[in-house]
C-alpha cells in the first residue's frame, strides 16, 4: 500500500487465484489487443516443488512492476517493512517466458482469457 501511495509501483497483482504463472499471465493484459510480455528467471529453491512455487495459491504474496529507476525506494520500503522481495524478472518482448519451463505469446494469453467462454459457448 506504501508504495502505492509514493506511486512507486506501476501495477501490482495477488497471487491467490492461479499463483505466479497465471498472475504473470493476467499481467500482461493490460491494454486490451496490445499486452505486454515478460522474461523470468526463476532461481527455484532446491527445496519445493516447482509446480507449488508456480501455481501455489498461497496468500499474502503479490506480484509487482515498477520502473527501474524506482527500485530502489521500493528496496528500502520492503526493508521499513520487513518484507520479503525477489526480482523475478522484466517486462519486455511480447510473450511469456519463464526460462527453463516455457515460452507462450503474450496475443495468445489475451485471446484464450477474452475469448474462452464465448468460444466454449460457440456465440
Amino acid at each position: 500500500i506504501a508504495g502505492a501511495e509514493a506511486k512507486i509501483l506501476s501495477s501490482a497483482h495477488d497471487l491467490s487465484e492461479g499463483g505466479l504463472a497465471i498472475g504473470l499471465a493476467e499481467s500482461l493484459l493490460g491494454n486490451r489487443n496490445h499486452p505486454k510480455g515478460c522474461v523470468i528467471d526463476l532461481d527455484l529453491p532446491k527445496d519445493i516443488r516447482h509446480d507449488s512455487f508456480l501455481f501455489g495459491e498461497s496468500q499474502g504474496r503479490v506480484l509487482i512492476s515498477l520502473a527501474p529507476e524506482k527500485v530502489k525506494s521500493f528496496q528500502d520500503l520492503a526493508v521499513k517493512f520487513n518484507l520479503p522481495l525477489q526480482k523475478l524478472g522484466r517486462v519486455e518482448g511480447q510473450t511469456l517466458n519463464l526460462k527453463g519451463f516455457f515460452e507462450v505469446p503474450s496475443s495468445q494469453i489475451e485471446d484464450v482469457y477474452r475469448n474462452a467462454i464465448a468460444r466454449r459457448m460457440k456465440i
